[in-house]
């Protein structure tokens, strides 16, 4: 038992969101590297030095892989630019009409350099979500959402808590295949390990679909006419979300009608969630308030994706990568971003046991 629970689950996917907007599409080896540290060293004042077994271990396997495949992949399809050869592959014809595109040839330190850093840039947004999943495990957030997303709470907590699900079950797999001598590695350790897998994960799908149907879940109702104007008045909410948003992020001479739209439809949005709620009756196991050292972790996650976007938008081609412009640099502006999440991080309650 920990006292991470204080930490409002919310906060915690505050916290991995914001650092999600500012790092997308970061390309800067610098920064990806020193964002990963960031969210390392608060994952592990919050595991309690067990960080092999979580959630966030096995998003950074996946994005080790993802820097593989992404090698592999501009070797053997990149765009051939030039630079310092290291070895020619031979190369297949292609038709004119395919111009741009090659298989094989020359293989440069700055293709593979090129695409060491767009792997990086995924595993680290994928790190982003590991990390959330670690301090706010997926079914502690669908408890503290209101009642009007419940549902659609639900659908993604099970999405999410699918791959930690799939990951368990393949290891015990192999481990069991192992203490029986039978092979783990290979053709013969994959072909002995897929089909339980899918089997297993086949079976408890029908189990929860079973449970969630004995419980009553999804039962229709007859629908009150407040329930329907609600919906219009939430659709209305996120329509007028995103067109703000879009406005916001394309800039020009509308960027104050884009953030009046972006206030009135979080407030209309908010509303029309916050009526449905009243409506709905379902208890909840446990109340997570919403503690001022939550404000502060949700506050610190969103502050590094504006300081980080604000640094990309002051410092043009800060945040691409620097092949082919030298070494990667840094700004201050993204170290005080970067230090934002870490403090925030930081502040929240240390995990006991």
């Amino acid at each position: 038992m920990t006292n991470r629970s204080s930490i409002h689950p919310g906060a915690w996917w505050l916290f991995g969101a914001g650092a999600v907007v500012g790092l997308t599409g970061v390309a800067n080896p610098l920064v990806d590297l020193l964002a990963l540290t960031v969210l390392f060293v608060v994952v592990l004042r919050h595991s309690h030095g067990a960080v092999a077994r979580t959630p966030f271990a096995t998003s950074l396997k996946i994005g080790a892989i993802l820097i593989v495949v992404r090698a592999v992949f501009s070797v053997l399809f990149g765009a051939r630019t030039g630079g310092t050869v290291l070895l020619n592959l031979p190369q297949v014809p292609l038709p004119s009409f395919l111009a741009g595109v090659s298989i094989g040839g020359p293989v440069t330190t700055e293709l593979l350099l090129q695409a060491f850093c767009q792997g990086l840039a995924l595993a680290t947004v994928l790190a982003c979500f590991g990390a959330c999943s670690t301090l706010a495990p997926p079914g502690t957030l669908l408890d503290s959402l209101p009642k009007a997303v419940y549902e659609l709470g639900l659908s993604v907590a099970i999405a999410l808590a699918f791959l930690p699900e799939l990951v368990a079950s393949a290891q015990a797999l192999k481990a069991a295949r192992r203490l029986r001598g039978r092979p783990t590695k290979g053709i013969a350790g994959l072909r002995g390990t897929v089909v339980p897998v899918l089997e297993g994960a086949l079976e408890r799908s029908v189990t929860l679909a079973a449970s969630m149907d004995a419980r009553g879940f999804g039962l229709a109702t007859a629908t009150p006419r407040s329930q329907h104007l609600g919906t219009v008045v939430a659709g209305l909410g996120t329509a007028l979300l995103g067109v703000g948003i879009a406005g916001l992020l394309t800039g020009g001479s509308l960027v104050l009608w884009s953030f009046l739209s972006v206030v009135l439809g979080s407030c209309l949005l908010a509303l029309a969630i916050s009526r449905r709620s009243h409506q709905l009756r379902r208890t909840t196991f446990a109340h997570r308030p919403f503690t001022r050292r939550s404000i502060v972790v949700g506050a610190s996650g969103v502050t590094c994706g504006l300081l980080l976007l604000e640094a990309g938008r002051l410092v043009p081609g800060l945040m691409s990568s620097p092949v082919g412009r030298g070494w990667p640099t840094l700004s201050p502006l993204v170290v005080v971003a970067l230090a934002f999440l870490l403090l925030g991080g930081w502040s929240a309650p240390e995990a006991v046991e």
